[in-house]
């Protein structure tokens, strides 16, 4: 009997935590159906749309992100995408070990007098692994599993991310 206690409680326990890691994700990230993810049309000063896409390849450059460019059939609208990386901190210090590499997909529609960013499939890189930011698992040898203040440092970066995007298509 006593050890059905014990297994209910460590399931109780196990689910738990990773209720409490949702919740961090949730409170600091946007998130939608579950996954982080960046999204939002914007308006742009009226250029011909290959003017735009040439903005956007060279802000791509200057964020030092790979991309390419999707021409679409109609002519009405463009699509240029990449991948994104930053270091954030995950630790409490300011030291090079406590930093976690974040990669991110980034694609930028562009269209007459709009474009439509989108940051998402964010992945951790932890040593030798990658792991969905979704389901990422932190320091268990101290028994830290997740650290609010890191999901607040990628929100924080993101937002630095899409604020020069803004500025650099002319809003």
């Amino acid at each position: 009997m006593k050890s059905i206690w014990t297994f209910l409680l460590l399931v109780v326990l196990f689910f738990n935590t990773g209720v409490v890691a949702q919740n961090f994700l949730e409170q600091n990230l946007p998130t939608q159906g579950g996954e982080v993810v960046y999204l939002k049309v914007d308006e742009s000063p009226e250029l011909p749309i290959h003017e735009q896409v040439h903005k956007v390849n060279n802000w791509f450059s200057q964020q030092q992100f790979p991309y390419n460019q999707v021409s679409e059939n109609d002519k009405s609208r463009d699509i240029v995408s990449g991948q994104g990386k930053a270091m954030i901190l995950w630790g409490p210090n300011d030291f090079e070990q406590y930093y976690k590499e974040i990669k991110f997909a980034v694609q930028i529609v562009v269209k007459k007098d709009r474009y439509q960013y989108r940051l998402d499939q964010f992945i951790v890189k932890d040593g030798a692994s990658e792991i969905q930011l979704e389901i990422y698992k932190s320091d268990d040898k101290n028994g830290i599993r997740y650290n609010p203040h890191f999901y607040k440092r990628i929100d924080e970066h993101m937002n630095k991310i899409i604020l020069n995007l803004d500025e650099y298509m002319g809003k």
